[in-house]
């Protein structure tokens, strides 16, 4: 462990800033320059915080060097009175990305689309060199205040060590984003960072540069406006905005289907360069350099004793920089209005690093190529984009799910289709209508909100009914059928209107009866089958039961023998060649099962799953048949096909109880406004 001395010369102005910790700089043993991170006091006093967890990571990727990647040296435990760990890197010339989104949000945008895929695209390469070296090889805290753009363009992904190490807070996605600006698929739920992470994060950096603004702390819920009274839309709307390749490549990046989302960059570096590396332009390069060139390096104040005892120096660069150089980030920047004709030489005699250094002719010729490529762009991007980025939505998507599913929906009286019924509507209040069998409505008021997407499951009670029925066939037919002493026909036969319960049901045939209990269920067809043409006193019959946590039906050439509500059903003796279906839930199977003479033979079912996306305004935890999830969102949650209890839970705006039906045919989609009540 490095242990430091501390001296200190006064306070120091760090160089940048963001939820985990402060970054200074200074110069190594060799005059190198070296960026030093101090981590901030309650991250590291956070319970789970891992110190070890970020050494091993820190020597875990000792050897992996890449162009697009600040190596990060060594952690350093400070000995000054407040303590502290400080992380020390190779330093990166140039400006974060953050500032660079910031600065080109108040410009209005000069990142056009093109640009920004550009950067996207350095991105999602560099990050797939580092997933080349296996899963344990990942970031975790990819954003744009971790990535670095040189002056010449080149992006650097700084500060790759630290997800080891916060991953072990446990937080929930919503506070990972809102302190440290980590973004987290919704569905992670406190599991160990991975390299899905990192996508996940790949896709954030991206939305942000295609949408111009940095994304809001209500991210991935909101997106935020950029500027005040521009209305927030939904990841998901914003989404719908940009055209079809870019949506698709950034929906698998962000993780909105966990079917289809990217496993690691490495597939979502193969995509992109499919999708959309045809659509960044030959200039964007120096598109991009223009846009640098109004924002050069900032000089560095002096590191704090402590930190330079870290950096292994206490050698530091001048601090008297020209006013005229300074960068608008870190104080105040003007323009020269004199001394127009200064030469490159002066300028190097004030100390002043060359490769930031712009005279006049280059300064002229950048402003003839900023208005070019300003006016190019824009052209472009009106031929490119289907609808501007920021254009608020007026409209959300209403999704209606029933059981039994082909129920006639009305929305505002309206009649809309039928169940699974899914529609856009204008934003604002709606009243649904289900209509039942018996003629009557069952009436829902929703509220939709624009450029979100609301869900209702709505159980549809069936008519009941108080009688069963007992479908009886024998082989050979033809035989006598009596049920509790009453003649019921020959057989094959349906009885109907019998009471639910145990029944005695005779056969009589030509060569002797049998005589057998059956139980019925109130609206439930039981089955029965009697094989007659067996030796006397050898038993040529036994019973079929099913194991299932809900309702199926069981047909042998497509006849129906009865169903998995029945304890037992009866079959001849040997092998049958089954099909078992729910066809409400979309579940159907083909099994095999050998009957036993006077045995139940039990057939056990492999019980499937679907999924289910959850959501709530503003947020809530969400519970499931009496288990806690989560907090909202949660996407592509894998559950048992059947119904299930869902409880959104709020400790302010109270909760919302929904019964759902997970079934086969889909992700069922459930979304709960808890601000209404």
């Amino acid at each position: 462990m490095d242990v430091t001395t501390a001296r200190t010369r006064g306070p120091a102005t760090a160089q940048f800033e963001d939820g985990l910790g402060r970054r200074h700089h200074a110069d190594g043993n060799n005059g190198e320059p070296l960026e030093i991170l101090v981590l901030r006091d309650e991250l590291v006093a956070a319970p789970g915080f891992k110190e070890e967890a970020l050494r091993d990571q820190v020597a875990r990727l000792a050897t992996f060097r890449h162009a697009s990647f600040g190596h990060v040296r060594k952690v350093s435990r400070l000995t000054t009175p407040e303590g502290g760990i400080a992380i020390t890197s190779d330093r990166i010339a140039g400006l974060r990305l953050s500032e660079v989104v910031d600065a080109a949000e108040k410009r209005q945008s000069l990142l056009d689309m093109r640009t920004a895929l550009w950067l996207t695209g350095q991105l999602v390469s560099a990050v797939a060199a580092l997933h080349e070296r296996g899963p344990e090889a990942f970031h975790g805290a990819i954003a744009p205040e971790r990535i670095v753009i040189t002056p010449d363009a080149r992006l650097v992904v700084v500060e790759h060590v630290l997800g080891a190490a916060v991953s072990q807070l446990w937080l929930q996605p919503s506070q990972y984003w809102k302190r440290y600006r980590i973004a987290l698929p919704p569905a992670l739920r406190g599991a160990a960072f991975d390299r899905r992470t990192d996508v996940m994060q790949i896709g954030a950096v991206a939305l942000a540069l295609v949408l111009g603004h940095a994304l809001g702390n209500d991210f991935p819920e909101h997106i935020g406006g950029t500027a005040a009274g521009t209305a927030t839309l939904s990841a998901e709307a914003a989404l719908e905005l940009l055209p079809d390749d870019v949506r698709s490549w950034l929906s698998r990046a962000l993780q909105c289907d966990s079917e289809k989302s990217f496993a690691s960059a490495i597939e979502a570096r193969d995509e992109f360069d499919r999708l959309l590396k045809g659509i960044v332009p030959l200039g964007a390069s120096d598109a991009f350099k223009v846009f640098m060139a109004a924002h050069v390096e900032p000089p560095h104040e002096a590191a704090p004793a402590a930190l330079r005892d870290v950096a292994g120096s206490e050698r530091t660069r001048p601090t008297n920089w020209p006013a005229r150089l300074r960068d608008v980030a870190g104080s105040e920047r003007t323009r020269p209005t004199t001394d127009h004709d200064e030469s490159l030489e002066s300028v190097e005699k004030a100390s002043v690093p060359r490769r930031i250094i712009f005279g006049r002719q280059r300064v002229i010729a950048a402003v003839i190529i900023l208005v070019l490529i300003a006016s190019v762009s824009a052209f472009a991007a009106r031929r490119y984009m289907r609808a501007p980025v920021f254009a608020p939505s007026t409209t959300g998507r209403l999704v209606v799910n029933t059981n039994p599913p082909g129920i006639v929906i009305a929305i505002d009286g309206e009649p809309r289709g039928t169940s699974p019924l899914r529609l856009e509507l204008a934003s604002g209040e709606h009243v649904v209508e289900v209509v039942l069998s018996d003629g009557g409505r069952r009436t829902i008021p929703v509220h939709v909100t624009a450029g979100s997407e609301v869900a209702h499951f709505i159980d549809v009670p069936q008519a009941v009914t108080s009688a069963g029925q007992l479908q009886i066939r024998t082989e050979p037919s033809g035989a006598r059928v009596i049920v509790d002493g009453e003649p019921r026909g020959t057989s094959p036969a349906m009885v109907d209107g019998l009471a639910p319960g145990v029944h005695k049901v005779t056969i009589e045939g030509a060569l002797g009866s049998v005589s057998e209990e059956v139980t019925v269920q109130a609206g439930a067809v039981a089955s029965l089958v009697v094989p007659l043409n067996g030796p006397s006193g050898v038993p040529v019959s036994g019973w079929i039961g099913v194991a299932a946590p809900a309702e199926v039906q069981l047909y042998e050439n497509g006849r129906l023998l009865g169903s998995s509500r029945t304890d037992r059903i009866m079959a001849l003796t040997g092998k049958h060649d089954l099909e078992i279906a729910n066809d409400a839930l979309g579940f159907r199977v083909t099994r095999s099962v050998t009957v036993t003479p006077g045995r139940v033979t039990t057939l056990a079912l492999d019980w499937p799953a679907g999924s289910m996306a959850l959501n709530a305004l503003p947020w809530a935890d969400v519970w499931i048949d009496g288990q806690r999830i989560g907090e909202t969102p949660i996407g592509n949650l894998s559950l048992p096909i059947g119904p299930h209890e869902v409880v959104f839970r709020h400790p302010e705006l109270g909760e919302q109880r929904f019964d759902a039906v997970v079934t086969l045919k889909g992700p069922v989609r459930l979304s709960a406004d808890l601000r209404k009540k």
